[in-house]
């Protein structure tokens, strides 16, 4: 099956995975940025977006995206892509030139001495999708918006890429939430044989920003980048802070 994609740009490539419930359509504005130095590669996930596929399951989605991101590709994963970039990673490492987990987590949900999402927040969303889908992408898109400085304006723009493509399976969705409440990759990340990077937004509600402490303990090495006043899409309210940190991952 594969997955629809676009490209633009010229220079060393770059893979942007999106998050849950949007598509490709999402990185519009930040793509364009990055592209005035790199090959951009934006995909959409199985069953979102223009993707075919009712379901979404974590192995098959990283190969799907290895197929057709080049050898030696910087991954840019943003929340549900972020746990697609690093399953990648740790299934084909020489195929990837780096992943950066953008406002994204091994391990969302919260456990012993680790921060997180409460397990029945994703719980509930799925109990929810399955009752109405409308009020339930609009209360995810609510919580992305939450924290960044403009609320109002962020969440104006995330339901006008929502809009922007076709809605996405709903099949998929449940299978994404179980994603997010069941996937625990923190053992992946020592001894990864690819370049790590995190940014995350310092008011995120989804991904706390206390989880960079916590892994640095375990990778002394990692570099972070917290970028003051964003939410959980940085790359929408502050995408300035968020290219920077891009740029100087990639290169």
């Amino acid at each position: 099956m594969a997955l629809y994609s676009t490209a633009t740009g010229e220079g060393p490539a770059v893979v942007l995975v999106h998050g849950w419930g949007l598509s490709s359509a999402v990185w519009a504005g930040f793509a364009g940025a990055l592209a005035r130095r790199h090959r951009v590669i934006a995909v959409d996930l199985p069953g979102h977006g223009r993707s075919p596929g009712s379901r979404f399951e974590l192995d098959e989605a990283a190969d799907e995206v290895l197929e057709l991101a080049p050898a030696g590709a910087h991954w840019i994963g943003w929340s549900l892509g972020g746990l697609v970039a690093l399953k990648a990673a740790a299934r084909a490492p020489g195929r990837l030139g780096g992943a950066m987990l953008l406002a994204s987590t091994p391990r969302f949900v919260r456990g012993a001495g680790w921060p997180g999402l409460e397990p029945g927040v994703l719980v509930q969303f799925a109990a929810d999708l399955s009752q109405d889908y409308q009020r339930t992408i609009g209360r995810f898109l609510f919580l992305v918006s939450r924290g960044a400085p403009a609320q109002s304006e962020a969440l104006r723009a995330l339901r006008r890429q929502l809009g922007s493509a076709p809605a996405p399976d709903r099949a998929a969705l449940a299978d994404g939430l179980k994603v997010l409440r069941d996937t625990d990759l923190r053992d992946r990340l020592e001894g990864l044989a690819v370049p790590l990077s995190l940014v995350l937004g310092a008011r995120d509600m989804l991904v706390p920003v206390a989880m960079a402490e916590v892994l640095h303990r375990r990778m002394a090495h990692l570099p972070v980048t917290v970028i003051d006043a964003a939410g959980h899409a940085p790359f929408l309210s502050h995408p300035d802070p968020c290219l920077k940190a891009v740029e100087q991952f990639v290169t």
